[in-house]
């Protein structure tokens, strides 16, 4: 899409632009993603160390924000920057101050921040281009198959303290890196996933590592990769997990954003966290379509149970810009099957995977003169729903009559009187 933009917009404008991405592979993509569009090589620029497409007078700019920061910076009149979830980092916003004449685009697939609030802070207005479901319907995407474990193999995060907008880093990895945690890992990817390649998310350095020498020890060819790998070693890496020469490649976060490698179809979980944001960008590296095969994701971190998070990386969330978003506490959207781990939408009376039925709660019965409302849900429940699909169609600017038809054909009748329908 950054691509489109920028050959339609800017190059037929005669505009200049910057792209400004933080990770040495997001640049690398872009350049080519410019050329799949038919940008010309000599209207690209490369702003990164050690890099020999430099080309001060081109149009379009691809910088990494470390290199931009310490040279001088191009004119641009459009500034795009990528994974803009991380627009509030000082240097972000020291850029946009350097650039207050330019139009500003952020590109994103979470627009949250890692603390969980809006991007209202930093922009004006959020297109939604596409839904999840959108994405999955059109075949971009591919609906995963999710697993967890028991909650006595889940880390125990009772003594993790929680710092800002998630759990402090020491302890977190104190919690994970148990030997009996870590062999639980294994040994549900070998019986789950053992035929797909494998990304794992860990809480440290050395819970990767350990992880790693776990996957080795059961016969499994696994790398670690992080920060100190040097570029070139980190490149090998990743061509060997996309080759197949390598079945599983563990990191902390570095592969978190940006990193797109079709035959990847597992993600292991191993690092719980309280930012939507992470939860999602970690869970769905597996999701895009390649070869009909169906992305399995290993919850070991619990965090698609975990309320805060909204549950599944499919999910579609209403995305808004304002900090007020998030709803408070709840329950959380998603349950596990006890018979075979699989994560299932709360609302589901059996198991996708094993066809378990689900237990159902005693039903709430309200009783009206003449008829019966439906079982298992309450007037305020139904209430506090039609506010709630107000509220949304209030904020996308569709009439109330639309949204009289959302309830109705969800409850087959129609609405309570409230204080804001008519």
């Amino acid at each position: 899409m950054i691509a489109a933009v920028l050959r339609e917009v800017v190059l037929e404008r005669g505009l200049r632009a910057l792209v400004v991405v933080h990770r040495r592979e997001m640049v690398e993509h872009h350049y080519q993603h410019l050329l799949e569009w038919d940008v010309p090589a000599d209207k690209i620029g490369i702003i990164m160390r050690s890099d020999a497409r430099a080309k001060p007078s081109a149009t379009i700019q691809v910088a990494s924000i470390d290199t931009l920061n310490r040279r001088e910076k191009p004119p641009a009149d459009v500034v795009v920057t990528d994974e803009s979830h991380r627009d509030a980092s000082p240097s972000r916003r020291k850029l946009r101050r350097l650039y207050e004449e330019a139009f500003h685009l952020g590109a994103t697939g979470t627009p949250t921040r890692l603390d969980n609030r809006g991007l209202a802070d930093d922009f004006d207005d959020m297109f939604v281009s596409a839904s999840v479901a959108d994405l999955i319907r059109w075949g971009y995407l591919t609906r995963p198959r999710v697993f967890s474990v028991p909650r006595e193999l889940l880390p125990d995060l009772t003594d993790v303290r929680k710092i800002g907008h998630d759990y402090e880093a020491q302890g977190l990895a104190r919690a994970t890196n148990q030997r009996a945690l870590v062999g639980s890992i294994v040994e549900h990817w070998i019986r789950i996933a053992r035929d797909r390649r494998t990304v794992v998310f860990a809480a440290s350095v050395e819970h990767s590592l350990h992880i790693v020498e776990r996957f080795k020890e059961a016969g499994v060819r696994a790398a670690h990769v992080d920060w100190h790998v040097s570029p070139a070693e980190r490149k090998r890496l990743l061509t060997d997990i996309e080759s197949g020469t390598l079945q599983v490649i563990s990191c902390v976060d570095i592969l978190a954003e940006s990193w797109n490698c079709l035959p990847c179809k597992c993600v292991i979980q191993a690092r719980p966290t309280m930012s939507e944001s992470l939860h999602i960008q970690q869970s769905s590296r597996c999701m895009r379509s390649w070869n009909d095969v169906t992305p399995i994701i290993l919850d070991h971190a619990g965090n698609m149970t975990r309320p805060s998070l909204r549950g599944l990386p499919q999910t579609d969330r209403d995305w808004v810009l304002s900090n007020d978003r998030r709803p408070g506490g709840g329950t959380a959207p998603c349950k596990m099957c006890e018979s075979c781990g699989s994560i299932e939408p709360a609302g589901a009376h059996a198991c996708s995977n094993c066809a378990a039925e689900f237990e159902v709660a005693s039903p709430i019965l309200e009783e009206k003169p003449g008829h019966l409302i439906e079982v298992g849900i309450t007037a305020a429940e139904r209430a506090s729903d039609w506010e709630r699909i107000l509220t949304f169609a209030k904020r996308r600017e569709f009439s109330e009559a639309w949204a009289l038809q959302v309830y109705t054909a969800k409850y087959g009748s129609t609405p309570p009187r409230t204080s804001t329908s008519t």
